[in-house]
């Protein structure tokens, strides 16, 4: 059988949409030139906070993943801070 992984990171894995999930996090990572460990940390500032937020938007978008799983993903976060996110994001957005 599978292995079991004591990283809480690893131990959510098996489904390819947090597969996906976790592809568009090293994505973004590049392209806001921001590290994964960063993406994912409790870091709050702007430069993160702004990669973040783009991670949460195309992991919604595109995978339409549950916001419990994004939270995940992303270090654990609550799926409320996942949802004030999106919610802030529509708002500036106007339905972009």
């Amino acid at each position: 059988g599978r292995m079991m992984a004591t990283c809480q990171w690893c131990s959510i894995a098996g489904d390819d949409e947090l597969e996906r999930g976790r592809q568009i996090i090293a994505e973004v990572a590049q392209e806001h030139v921001v590290s994964v460990a960063a993406l994912v940390g409790p870091s709050r500032r702007a430069t993160i906070v702004a990669a973040r937020a783009c991670a949460i938007w195309r992991m919604r978008k595109e995978e339409n993943l549950a916001l419990k799983q994004i939270g995940l993903l992303l270090g654990n976060r609550d799926h409320s801070t996942i949802l004030h996110h999106l919610t802030a994001r529509r708002l500036r957005h106007e339905d972009s």
